[in-house]
């Protein structure tokens, strides 16, 4: 058996062939078997215009403030804008963000002092595989001994 190394031109020897799928492949989008987990359906898309429609209609709505007269929108924005001039940061980004659109972040990681991140292979041979199989079954078996004496013990 050889063991592979990701720099090897050639298939790993000890690895198992894929083997041929089951069943029979996708037919597509009218395949009963395609899941619809967070597919939007009508009326949750009626809801949504609906809901839309009522947040259009009450940002409309004029609503004065001093000898002055604006949309609730309006005033919503001249609320966000004085307090965002004043220091409110929260106000400031959710100005900036409706104008500009949300900054994207942007997250880097590094290995040791900003080097790439180290990776280790680990392929064991059938051998190695047996014998931590077999260490793992000792364990449990330990373990399941010594549940039993504490059962048997209690009662």
């Amino acid at each position: 058996m050889s063991e592979y190394t990701p720099n090897d031109s050639s298939p790993p020897t000890h690895l198992p062939h894929k083997a041929k799928p089951r069943g029979k492949p996708f037919t597509g989008l009218d395949d009963p078997r395609r899941s619809n987990a967070g597919t939007r359906t009508a009326s949750d898309l009626a809801f949504n215009r609906s809901l839309r429609e009522i947040i259009v209609s009450v940002g409309n709505e004029p609503v004065k403030q001093g000898d002055v007269t604006y949309t609730r929108v309006e005033a919503m924005v001249r609320g966000l804008y004085e307090k965002g001039s004043k220091g409110d940061v929260n106000a400031f980004n959710a100005l900036i963000e409706r104008v500009e659109g949300k900054v994207s972040q942007v997250n880097e990681l590094t290995g040791k002092n900003g080097g790439p991140i180290q990776t280790q292979s680990v392929l064991l041979t059938d051998e190695e595989r047996i014998s931590r199989l077999i260490a793992l079954v000792q364990v449990a078996r330990e373990r399941k001994a010594i549940e039993e004496a504490k059962s048997n013990s209690a009662d």
